[in-house]
């Protein structure tokens, strides 16, 4: 099975035209993967950076964060982050690649800075992304702007991501490989838990649960558009924290590991 799909995916990279590259929205953070990738309402911290670029303004440290995922055991996708804060809200940078060089030739890297502020109990964030290709079918660029939004109705967290909201590139392939994505979603919180539900482009339903057991150490599932996922996280105050996520998917499981350490 796994030599029919390396087979299948070689096949597409080899005949799709040159500049065809896959710069869709790539996800690296490995909390909300335990969760069904749900985060968009209630990420504050480095992950916004990939999750809701909103959740940038609450960053009250600096912090940087290293991951790695591990799909099907066909791609790696390595993300370095730094997060701090700044003139009243919080910047970002990241930079992220999706590779196979085993099998074939295929490299996708994206660098990404980010800033977002809260004004009235709104937070908003923008990023702007330079995406690369290099592959067998030859090599590609795009640049692409994000855009987020973050608020409270009560007890009630909400936020609203749009990814690849402005495209740029010389080339129409590029562009059309760079669909928008618009994720909205909500969530509850208290001391020990965390229930959330999310919508992506209007049809992926996300669901996740995050329910601390002990001090440091929480347990996370979901459902991820019908697949399931689990996730641990280990955290040491607000020193360190360690996350795994596992997702089972039809065409294999992802694996993903992430540390987040603050400067």
């Amino acid at each position: 099975m796994r030599k029919l799909i390396l087979l299948g995916l070689a096949v597409v990279l080899l005949i799709m035209p040159a500049l065809a590259a896959d710069f869709e929205h790539r996800e690296f953070g490995v909390r909300a993967s335990g969760m069904g990738g749900t985060s968009v309402a209630f990420v504050d911290d480095i992950n916004s950076l990939d999750q809701n670029i909103a959740g940038l303004a609450a960053v009250d440290k600096r912090e940087a964060f290293v991951t790695y995922r591990d799909t099907f055991g066909l791609f790696g996708l390595n993300n370095f982050a730094l997060s701090q804060p700044l003139l009243g809200g919080g910047l970002g940078i990241s930079m992220a690649q999706l590779a196979n060089s085993e099998e074939f030739n295929y490299k996708v890297t994206t660098w990404q800075a980010a800033y977002a502020r809260e004004l009235r109990g709104l937070r908003g964030g923008v990023a702007l992304n330079y995406n690369s290709l290099d592959s067998q079918a030859g090599q590609g660029n795009l640049t692409s702007v994000n855009f987020g939004l973050q608020g409270n109705l009560g007890k009630l967290a909400w936020g609203v991501a749009i990814n690849n909201l402005v495209t740029l590139s010389g080339s129409e392939a590029a562009r059309q490989s760079a669909p928008i994505e618009m994720k909205a979603g909500i969530a509850l919180a208290n001391d020990q838990s965390i229930y959330a539900l999310e919508l992506v482009n209007g049809k992926e339903v996300r669901i996740g649960l995050e329910r601390q057991i002990i001090k440091g150490i929480a347990l996370r599932v979901g459902l991820n558009d019908g697949t399931p996922t689990l996730g641990l996280g280990l955290k040491k105050g607000e020193l360190w924290a360690i996350d795994y996520s596992f997702e089972l998917g039809a065409l294999g499981s992802t694996h993903a590991l992430g540390l987040k350490r603050c400067l």
